[in-house]
């Protein structure tokens, strides 16, 4: 490991220091997708192995940020997510925090977000009094504020880390990509997701 890579690995607490993490990360950011990409056996783990910043608030958007080519992407997608999740409870006829939940009942799947809880192999939010924690295979992947922060965390770390939605979440995973929060990655939209969206439309 390089001397450029070993700072990736320290801990920087100054304005300036902050700033050689952010260019550290953007000139790795080609060599680290393409490992991500062309591999099937990158494990989350082994990410923060490699890249232990990655996983700090901060730079997981940044990531984000590179990833879709855009400045403070979140901040869009936290109003696009308040957006539809007011879409989904009017269709539901329940409140914006059982939003989630709501959708899960209609296009099926696992419970994504869950009170406590230990690991788990697939992507899950886990809820307590204080924070959201999103886990991908077992391993802490990002503490969230707020679980808006958080289901959006848990959808862009699928793609952060070329990780694939479980079988039983996929709709529900698909319908906040691709219908909230603008993430097109070829993969086609399911019918019950056409379904609910040709309904929350009107």
């Amino acid at each position: 490991m390089t001397v450029r890579y070993q700072n990736l690995m320290k801990t920087y607490d100054s304005n300036e220091e902050k700033n050689k993490i952010d260019d550290l990360m953007t000139e790795t950011f080609l060599a680290r997708r393409q490992a991500l990409l062309n591999s099937n056996t990158f494990t989350v783990k082994e990410m923060k192995d490699a890249y232990p910043k990655l996983f700090e608030r901060g730079q997981f958007w940044a990531e984000v940020d590179r990833i879709a080519g855009e400045q403070n992407w979140l901040e869009g997608a936290t109003a696009k997510m308040g957006n539809w999740m007011q879409k989904v409870a009017q269709f539901c006829v329940c409140g914006e925090g059982e939003a989630v939940d709501e959708l899960q009942k209609i296009l099926g799947g696992e419970v994504i977000v869950a009170a406590g809880g230990g690991p788990t192999v697939s992507p899950i939010v886990i809820q307590d009094e204080n924070e959201c924690v999103v886990v991908v295979q077992g391993e802490p992947v990002l503490h969230c504020a707020s679980k808006v922060e958080a289901l959006i965390a848990w959808c862009a770390a699928h793609s952060v880390l070329n990780v694939k939605f479980g079988k039983k979440n996929k709709n529900v995973g698909l319908f906040l990509q691709k219908m909230v929060l603008n993430i097109d990655d070829g993969v086609k939209i399911p019918k019950p997701v056409m379904q609910l969206l040709v309904h929350l439309s009107f």
